[in-house]
């Protein structure tokens, strides 16, 4: 397949809608009754975590849209119950999850961030725009996977099908740098389940943009096809849709709603 250097806004990743507003999600319960409940989870991060802290969120509310295994509350006089995160996260993100629980939302900034690499055998989760540096991706692509990665850890699927919506929506804006690259792939195969929705989502797109170089960064192809390789799934699907040209691969839209989780409880 031939690269393909310059893209349309219209022809990248997938086109996306912008994620529903607070008040349009259908199984969420409204902040309001929840005003009165002065009881609250401490969530905290494990020290192993870039940028250890905690946040509180509402007890009855994390527990009406969270799937995990929380804690019940002990009662008046006791120490607040705790949920330790035990997962590669950062306080930056986890900051965006407080925004989200609160106004359905996160706020996006535009400009440059390291970018998932593992370096020295750590990955470098912190989220400080910074162009200086020779290797960057884009803050709100880096923000939409480790918030994914977050609500995969607390299990609220309705967060990281937001965070979905705001990957497919980074992808669709033009960008300084290829956003998929070997090093982002590796990240999301090595902390997610190998079959989870990110995973799937990541190998739909590498697929469908294949050759186009301002999408996917195919400078080294080798570390591309150790990747491809690695899952019969990948390699299956890599290989008989490069049978089609780009433009063909680019005909059927990918949404971010077919990579959303299951339904809240």
């Amino acid at each position: 397949m031939r690269l393909k250097s310059k893209r349309t806004h219209r022809e990248m990743s997938a086109p996306a809608d912008e994620p529903p507003a607070l008040d349009r999600f259908s199984k969420r319960v409204h902040l309001v009754a929840f005003a009165g409940d002065l009881r609250a989870f401490k969530v905290r991060l494990a020290p192993h975590n870039c940028s250890p802290g905690f946040c509180y969120i509402p007890y009855e509310l994390l527990r009406s849209i969270s799937n995990r295994n929380l804690p019940t509350f002990p009662g008046e006089g006791k120490p607040v119950p705790e949920i330790w995160l035990l997962g590669m996260h950062c306080l930056d993100v986890l900051d965006l999850f407080v925004q989200w629980v609160y106004t359905g939302e996160y706020t996006e900034l535009s400009g440059s961030v390291v970018p998932l690499d593992i370096a020295n055998g750590v990955q470098d989760l912190k989220m400080d725009v910074n162009r200086q540096k020779p290797k960057t991706m884009d803050w709100a692509v880096k923000a939409a996977i480790l918030a994914w990665l977050l609500g995969d850890d607390l299990k609220v699927a309705e967060f990281q099908n937001y965070a979905m919506a705001r990957l497919f929506a980074a992808l669709t804006r033009p960008s300084e740098k290829p956003q998929l690259t070997p090093a982002l792939y590796d990240h999301v195969f090595v902390i997610s389940d190998m079959t989870s929705n990110l995973d799937t989502a990541m190998e739909h797109l590498v697929v469908r943009n294949w050759g186009d170089a301002s999408v996917v960064d195919q400078e080294d192809l080798q570390l591309w096809i150790s990747r491809i390789t690695r899952l019969d799934t990948f390699r299956d699907r890599f290989f008989k849709e490069s049978l089609l040209s780009l433009d063909q691969r680019r005909e059927k839209a990918l949404v971010a709603k077919d990579y959303f989780c299951g339904e809240l409880p």
